[in-house]
This record gives C-alpha cells, structure tokens and sequence, in this order.
C-alpha cells in the first residue's frame, strides 16, 4: 500500500512538474536559436504585501542566457500588439499607476506587478495581461554582437529583427 501511493504520487508530481514547464529553446541540427512565445497572464496576490505575481518554470536554459519580457501595451489598426519593453510603469488617466517588472534565475520566470493602489479593483492592471518572452541563448546574442546589457535596450521590434526571428512563428494566446 506504502509502495502504491509513493508512486502515484511521485507520478502526480513528474506530471505537474511537466505540465508547468516551458521549453523555449529552439534545436535544428546542432544550432541553438532564440524563441518567443506570449502568454496571458492573470496575476496572482501575494497575500503578505501589495506584489501581484506569475511564475512559470523554463527549461533547457543556461545561466548566460537573456530573457526579455515585452508587455502588450496597445493595439494597432491591424490588432497587432504594440510591445514595450519591461521594467515600466504605466498609468490610468486619473492618475493610478501600477509597475510591472521581471527577474530570470536559470529555470524559472517571475514577472511583477506592484502598485500603491488597490489592485482589487484594478482588474486592467491584473487580468488577462498579454505579455511576449523572448530568450536568447548566449551564443545567438554573441553571435549578433549584442550584449545582454543591449539587447535590454532596444526596442521589440530591433531585437526581433537583429536576431533574425520570424514574427509568424510566435505562439500566441487565444
């Protein structure tokens, strides 16, 4: 009985585990490429401050590898997202602001959102946020002569372009 509910539960774990893991890193014949993908995010309190969280787990990284994090700030003509690059602030036209920004450590993703208002009934702020992840692995920033330190300096669009990524194959949320 002991042997049977270990295993069911070691199974329910390697599943979950599986299950909220991202594999972003792109391999053909050897070649490491960088990879985007978007997410939708509902951000999450953290019960013993005002930081509202998401986290999500990433694998196949190494610590020398850049994550970007773009935020969905508007729309187009076309319904094509207007990307702008994380840490930002932004504001409402009464004057509230909230602050979104990231951290990368290896495995796993955290970005943040805090604010001196009540986010509660800020539901813009922290629901259904859609927020583009780009990560370049070190030898394609090498290879591009850009320096984590650059690539966090331009803007979506310029990174896109100098690490030669096709916009038609990002995932995006429904």
């Amino acid at each position: 009985m002991r042997n049977s509910f270990f295993l069911l539960s070691l199974t329910f774990l390697s599943v979950f585990l599986v299950g909220c893991t991202k594999r972003v890193v792109e391999e053909k014949n050897g070649a490491v490429y960088s990879k985007a993908y978007d997410v939708r995010v509902n951000f999450k309190k953290d019960p013993s401050d005002n930081v509202w969280y998401y986290q999500e787990r990433i694998i196949n990284t190494a610590y020398s590898d850049v994550v970007l994090v773009y935020a969905a700030q508007a729309f187009d003509n076309n319904n094509n997202p207007i990307w702008e690059t994380l840490p930002r602030t932004y504001y409402t036209r009464d004057g509230k602001s909230a602050f979104y920004d990231y951290k990368f450590i290896q495995t796993k993703l955290e970005i943040t959102l805090t604010s001196k208002e009540d986010l509660n009934n800020l539901p813009f702020f922290t629901k259904n946020r859609i927020f583009r992840v780009v990560l370049v692995p070190a030898s394609r920033g090498e290879s591009a002569n850009l320096s984590p330190e650059n690539l966090r300096k331009l803007p979506y669009e310029e990174v896109i372009k100098r690490l030669g990524m096709e916009k038609s194959s990002i995932k995006t949320p429904k």
